[in-house]
């Protein structure tokens, strides 16, 4: 559902995190953990902080997505512009990319096109799943 928010609004993921104040001194390279967005996703049981520096114009950002035990955004394929990539680094992540599906543990990684239709969960009952996750847009035309 984010996804196809930003897509409609023509912003990438990152801008619906909003803004929180960064490290002045940096000029917009550095985030600091304590400074990090965080965007809860509590029905699906996804958490996303965003790593990057926030600004209107990213095109590539960096996410922690953190899975609960179960965690989906639902049973859907669903696809928005850019590319992603991602590197697991706790716990297991299950990864369908058109008909195709992956079963990923820490220290897998991944990348496709966000056209492409996908979808992830977390297929543990007892343990969270980390991954490092990258989104990259297009530049506007």
């Amino acid at each position: 559902m984010l996804a196809t928010l930003a897509d409609v609004l023509g912003v990438g993921i990152a801008a619906l995190f909003g803004s929180r104040p960064g490290d002045p001194a940096s000029g917009g390279v550095v985030t600091r953990q304590l400074q990090r967005a965080e965007l809860k996703l509590w029905r699906t049981g996804i958490s996303k902080q965003l790593l990057s520096p926030a600004g209107t114009e990213n095109r590539l950002n960096l996410f922690l997505v953190q899975l609960e035990p179960g965690g989906n955004p639902g049973d859907e394929l669903y696809t928005h512009d850019g590319e992603e990539a991602g590197l697991v680094l706790e716990g297991e992540m299950t990864l369908t990319v058109d008909t195709e599906t992956w079963s990923l543990k820490a220290g897998d990684s991944f990348r496709f096109a966000s056209r492409r239709p996908h979808r992830f969960s977390n297929p543990a009952d007892d343990a969270k799943t980390v991954v490092l996750w990258v989104n990259c847009v297009a530049a506007a035309a």
